[in-house]
């Protein structure tokens, strides 16, 4: 009986790790590249604002900064007002 139990938790832990792989997995692929522009961007860093900047947005994290016509849209962008 204790047998029985240990092979079914193990396919239960099986079976949660294989879930959350593919839904790691998923969402790598459904990347998403947001382009935002016409926003005053503070940098943080004691620079002076960026008044009518553009930046790109993927997976969460900034990866192009600068002013509004300087930063290229990369493809399959979404665009976005700020």
């Amino acid at each position: 009986m204790r047998h029985n139990v240990r092979i079914l938790v193990c396919l239960l832990l099986c079976l949660l790790i294989l879930t959350v792989a593919s839904g790691i997995h998923a969402q790598r692929a459904a990347a998403r590249l947001t382009l935002f522009e016409g926003a005053r961007l503070i940098l943080g860093d004691g620079q002076a604002p960026i008044e009518n900047s553009a930046f790109v947005v993927e997976n969460g994290r900034f990866t192009s900064v600068g002013r509004k016509g300087e930063v290229q849209a990369p493809a399959g962008e979404v665009v976005g007002a700020a």
